[in-house]
């Protein structure tokens, strides 16, 4: 098993290192294989030092992840080859990854876990950005066809809410406009 590994903070191109792991579950815990991890935001701010709330030192990255239970822990009940969406901070840069099972959500195996991978994150970020705005409210968001953009989209369609969406990518434009996107901005 392989993992990318920080034992301080810093630019991510200086601090990790591919690093050889063993894993065994523990308690309540299951081995997964790892299927899918996002690069974000947020896992930048980590390794870097500056995500609100840091992982004890060494530390393996990513933030969010998805993957198919391959071993069982003690008092762990769940089937083998179940897909998982990954508790935060469990450290999905990784070929394999220890994850506490009451934790988890379970996920359908027809479910793509590129897709999938964001929905801890993604969706209640999206929420919380348009939660004050009152009914007929205008937002701008960029860039806009991101997964928190899309989320916003839609949620913000459902409300009442209006959006004007950036994308740097005009093929990404007319995704937006089927989600219900008010203005896309190429």
């Amino acid at each position: 098993m392989r993992a990318l590994r920080y034992s301080t903070t810093g630019e991510p191109s200086d601090v990790l290192r591919l690093e050889a792991v063993t894993l065994s579950p523990g308690p309540g815990q299951a081995l997964c294989r790892v299927e899918a991890s996002p690069v974000a935001p947020s896992d930048v701010l980590a390794v870097r030092g500056h995500y609100a709330v840091q992982q004890p030192l060494p530390a393996t990255a990513g933030m969010q992840g998805v993957g198919v239970i391959e071993a069982l822990g003690p008092q762990a009940d769940a089937p083998l080859g179940q897909r998982l969406l990954f508790p935060m901070r469990s450290g999905a840069w990784a070929s394999h990854a220890l994850v506490d099972l009451h934790r988890a959500l379970p996920l359908p195996s027809d479910i793509d876990p590129v897709q999938a991978c964001g929905l801890r994150i993604n969706p209640p970020t999206a929420q919380l950005l348009i939660a004050d705005l009152p009914e007929g409210s205008w937002l701008i968001q960029d860039p806009g066809s991101c997964g928190v953009g899309q989320y916003v989209v839609q949620l913000a369609a459902a409300r009442g809410l209006h959006t004007v969406s950036i994308v740097r990518r005009p093929e990404r434009a007319e995704r937006l406009r089927a989600l219900g996107a008010d203005v896309v901005l190429e």
